[in-house]
């Protein structure tokens, strides 16, 4: 688990852990993400000016559209609700996940974890 993160934030790409279920998948990304954060930290007492990059953990979404997929993504990230309006009308999701992806680089979040993705909607997968 702590490789597949280490790759997922690195070069930026997103990878899959397959397994059966009840297999540890989700433990294991709990202690990748712990083990991740530390050596961020680690990092930063070394290099006081490093940003240290963290880790967003999404888990058993309750999301049936791509816009509630992002909004709760956004929720976890930034402890904040995103606006949806844009000049007066409805963003659009490829609009946010724009909007998400920026400010994800911004706060250096280097990762965004999700747990039983294979419980989403095949709509907020693609």
């Amino acid at each position: 688990c702590y490789d597949a993160l280490e790759q997922a934030a690195d070069a930026r790409v997103g990878v899959v852990l397959v397994g059966p279920g009840d297999c540890g998948k989700s433990v294991g990304l709990r202690w990748a993400a712990r083990q991740f954060e530390g050596e961020e930290l680690r990092l930063l007492r070394e290099h006081a000016p490093y940003r240290p990059r963290r880790v967003v953990r999404l888990c058993k979404l309750a999301v049936q559209t791509p816009l509630d997929f992002l909004i709760a993504l956004y929720r976890a990230a930034f402890d904040a609700t995103p606006s949806l309006r844009l000049h007066g009308r409805a963003k659009r999701a490829e609009e946010l996940f724009a909007e998400l992806v920026e400010r994800l680089r911004d706060e250096d979040v280097a990762a965004v974890i999700v747990d039983d993705a294979d419980a989403l909607p095949d709509a907020v997968l693609e």
